[in-house]
Parts: C-alpha cells; structure tokens; sequence
C-alpha cells in the first residue's frame, strides 16, 4: 500500500508503536486486506480516517484498532489472546529474527521479557522496539516473512527450552512503568521435546482456578 508524503510525514518511517511521550494518546491502526493477515502499514490520528476512506472506495482494506490500554480490537487474524490457558511467569528470552538472508534493518538479537506463556504461545514485553519491526507482521499468519528463534531458561537446572514463533499481535500499553510494549507469539512446529518441557513446567507453577474464576472466563475477553 503507497502512503502519500504528507502521510509520510505524520508517522514516521517502519513505525510500529505509538511514543510513550504523546501528549494525546492516539489509537494505532494497522491495515491490510479483508480475510488477510495484516501488512506493513501503521499510521495515527487523521491518518485513520483517510486510510479508512480510501478503503472504503476501493473496497479493498481493513483496519484493525488497538485502544491506549493495549487492547485489541476489531482484529480479524489476531490470535485470540485468552483462547488459551497462560501462566503468568517473568523469564529472560533471548529473541532472533530468522530472516532468511533478507536484509530486515533489525538487531539480529534481541533481549525481551516472558509476561505469560501457553502450550501455543507467549507474550514478550519490552520497553523499546526498533524501528521496522513492523515487518514481523508481514505475510499471511502461519507464513510470515519473518519468524522468531526463541531460547528461555525456565529452570535453572533444565538446558534451554528452545521454539520457533511469528508474530501474530502487538499492543502498547500506556499505564505501564518499564515494558510498554507487548508482542504476542505464537509457537511453529514446537519440538515435541519442547512441548513436554514447556507442558511440564506449566502444569507445576500452574495454580489451579476457582468455580468462579472459570466461569468469569466464559464472560470475560478483555
């Protein structure tokens, strides 16, 4: 999708996320074709409604939303974030771009935080993202361009557990102190090693909910 210059102007260049230090808190957009997953394209403010007439016209685009609390809204290929059970844990992950020999302009590693993580994925926070990265949402889900080596030392004294992961969300979170910025990943062809390591590791720090937590779930899709 081509941007004009003065659209340009306002977001600037591979932006993904909103600055902390807006003085106005915008809602972020991310667009791309009905059914698809979305592609490279973030803008704020006015930007939205011009994007969101041009698509209109055309016939041709969808805008997903995202609210200054970090929540998802309107995204029809996002994964669903309480689709599964997670654990709340705080781990160091050692993150990679598998970038296939493409030139992407990002680190080629880089350090984030575990907030929670399922058998299917896990959320990564961290208070700064590089320019671009909005690249790692490229592709249809389950083909993105780019994909993500992850390494997490869950116990001490377990060897690394080792996975492979897309992007398949993001969120900002304004009320936040250090990790603003939230990015959802979904695991690819986890190792069936992994998996036990990982289904393990869950199962043991796991608590177990209450009757009511669990139908508060069923209501509940913030």
């Amino acid at each position: 999708m081509q941007l004009s210059a003065a659209m340009r102007s306002e977001t600037p260049a591979g932006a993904l996320l909103q600055s902390r230090s807006s003085t106005a808190p915008q809602q972020p957009i991310l667009s791309g074709r009905p059914g698809k997953a979305p592609r490279c394209a973030c803008a704020f403010s006015d930007t939205a409604r011009m994007l969101h007439d041009a698509g209109a016209r055309k016939g041709s685009m969808h805008i997903c939303t995202y609210n200054d609390r970090g929540n998802t809204m309107g995204s029809p290929t996002g994964l669903d974030k309480r689709r599964f059970r997670r654990l709340d844990v705080a781990r160091d992950v050692t993150v990679r771009i598998e970038s296939n020999g493409k030139k992407t302009g990002l680190p080629e590693s880089l350090q984030a935080s575990c907030r929670n993580l399922s058998l299917d994925g896990l959320c990564l926070e961290t208070s700064r993202l590089a320019h671009g990265a909005v690249k790692l949402l490229s592709g249809r889900r389950g083909e993105r361009d780019y994909r993500l080596s992850l390494e997490i030392l869950l116990n001490p004294q377990d060897p690394p557990f080792q996975a492979r992961g897309e992007v398949c969300w993001y969120n900002v979170d304004h009320s936040a102190t250090d990790f603003i910025y939230q990015i959802g990943v979904e695991f690819v062809d986890l190792a069936p090693q992994s998996r036990t390591m990982l289904k393990r590791f869950i199962r043991k720090y796991c608590r177990p909910r209450s009757p009511l937590q669990i139908i508060k779930s069923f209501f509940v899709r913030s």
